[in-house]
């Protein structure tokens, strides 16, 4: 891994770096600014070094050097680094990325081995004989074998087995084409192949492997399959593979979410309109209110249906008289802020004003952040008014918050309510806190909650305390710390 993705190694010889440390060990996934210093040679003497043990060890034609996710802002900074570029004639860090992959390439050419890069080793201009892996898209890869080289194919859109099948189903890995159809023939064969990604930061063996499989079975009929067929016949097949894999002692993972899931308030109804969107006209959708497990004897979808009363959606497909993919939960909350109009202090930014009603929206997120269900708050304390649509009882009010500390999201560190009949005095009647570190990874999700003897209440106040920015001994330590809540619920 070079030159970024390098803390590890720094923080063993941190005057390897732009600023000589000291570091500490990451325990947790980031995109860290402490990258190697590309304008000592102590930096490349060190580098040669590892790669001659490297090579000692594995007669492989390629050596992979990583080559991702390079902040230059050191490099920037670094009087070294500026003295390299002027000497080398360099006009940028992009070309100053180039130089030093490119200086690294003729260590490992000069011994007769060749570099595989990820695609971002192509800013700045490659040398001829480097390997590109493509995985921000297929766009890096088509540039790369246009210009002469080799490639392999691993986009994170279909590839990246880390991400979970709710958004990378069983489905879309099958849909796969190593070769792009925009490469002409002469081109095209510069595409190797492909390579799954797995990366395991937050992954015992037994999440792995209910995240491998059964995609993996897609991905090697997609990518070896000389006559690959339609998408129904590959899943008849799977069957099959499944059994198999069973008495094997594999955990197989869902195959996906066969259908989008789309709850919308209707606020002058006191109820939810439900659509059930299937990706399969073969498929049944089967659903029930009552939090039990849908069967093919339970209520079958063939329409939008009203929801008059909160309850916890679940819904299941059936594809063929086998289970299909995923159980899906929803629950839908009708309480007397839901539909609300909702004020937020302060100026807030465009995709934040689109985002605010999340919070009376009836619908509670999962420990997805990315599930369009909670709303974002960056750095300043989340200050929280819902205008109720008439003077009424309140008695209980409650907000979740998310913390995952990879999104760069924390717990606030306390948050208060109060109520007022109208809306300028405020009466506070309570507070919650909790005892979570904000080192702990997550995702996990708190709730907040007070009950205090019932006030009439017009408008209803909530105040969340953020941290600001990452606590210490967080990758992003000192940047700005987010809020994530997903609906503030009062009773």
């Amino acid at each position: 891994e070079m030159p970024g993705h390098s803390l590890a190694a720094l923080t063993a010889c941190p005057e390897l770096s732009c600023t000589g440390g000291p570091f500490k060990v990451a325990n947790q996934w980031s995109v860290f600014k402490d990258i190697y210093c590309a304008g000592k040679e102590d930096t490349f003497r060190f580098l040669e070094d590892v790669l001659s043990e490297v090579m000692a060890l594995f007669p492989s034609k390629y050596i992979h050097i990583g080559g991702d996710e390079v902040p230059k802002v050191r490099w920037k900074n670094c009087p070294d680094c500026q003295a390299r570029m002027r000497r080398e004639g360099l006009k940028n860090e992009e070309e100053l990325q180039s130089y030093f992959i490119k200086r690294i390439e003729k260590f490992l050419n000069a011994h007769g081995r060749q570099i595989i890069g990820w695609d971002e080793i192509l800013q700045g201009g490659l040398a001829p004989g480097a390997t590109v892996q493509s995985w921000r898209g297929v766009e890096g890869g088509i540039v790369a074998a246009r210009a002469g080289h080799d490639v392999i194919m691993s986009p994170h859109t279909h590839v990246y087995f880390d991400h979970p099948a709710r958004f990378k189903g069983l489905k879309r890995v099958y849909s796969f084409h190593p070769v792009p159809q925009e490469l002409a023939p002469a081109k095209a064969r510069h595409i190797l192949g492909s390579e799954c990604c797995m990366w395991t930061e937050y992954a015992p063996q037994e999440v792995v492997e209910t995240l491998i499989f059964p995609r993996l079975l897609a991905f090697s009929e997609a990518v070896w399959g000389t006559n690959k067929k339609e998408y129904p016949d590959f899943w008849e097949r799977t069957a099959e593979h499944y059994q198999r894999l069973r008495v094997a002692g594999v955990k197989l993972g869902s195959e996906g979410r066969p259908f989008d899931l789309h709850a919308r308030l209707r606020t002058e109804k006191k109820s939810f309109e439900v659509v059930l969107e299937q990706h399969e006209s073969e498929m049944q959708l089967f659903y029930s209110l009552d939090g039990s497990t849908p069967t093919p004897s339970s209520t079958r979808y063939t329409a939008p249906f009203g929801v008059n009363q909160t309850a916890l959606l679940k819904v299941q497909a059936y594809w063929k008289n086998r289970r299909y993919g995923e159980l899906v939960e929803q629950p839908l909350l009708l309480h007397r802020g839901a539909g609300q109009m909702v004020k937020i202090a302060g100026n807030l930014e465009e995709q934040q004003q689109e985002e605010m009603g999340r919070l009376t929206d009836g619908l509670l997120g999962s420990t997805e952040t990315n599930d369009g269900l909670w709303y974002r708050h960056k750095r300043a304390n989340l200050e929280v008014q819902i205008l109720l649509s008439e003077k009424t009882p309140v008695r209980k009010m409650s907000v979740r918050f998310i913390q995952n500390t990879s999104r760069r999201a924390f717990l606030p560190s306390r948050v208060q309510f109060f109520v007022s009949e109208d809306g300028s005095q405020f009466e506070w009647v309570g507070s919650g806190t909790h005892r979570i570190s904000a080192l702990e990874r997550g995702p996990l999700i708190y709730e907040f909650y007070v009950e205090f003897p019932t006030r009439r209440a017009a408008v209803v106040r909530v105040l969340a305390e953020s941290l600001g920015v990452c606590p210490p001994g967080h990758p992003g330590e000192g940047e700005d710390a987010w809020l994530l809540t997903d609906e503030i619920v009062v009773e």
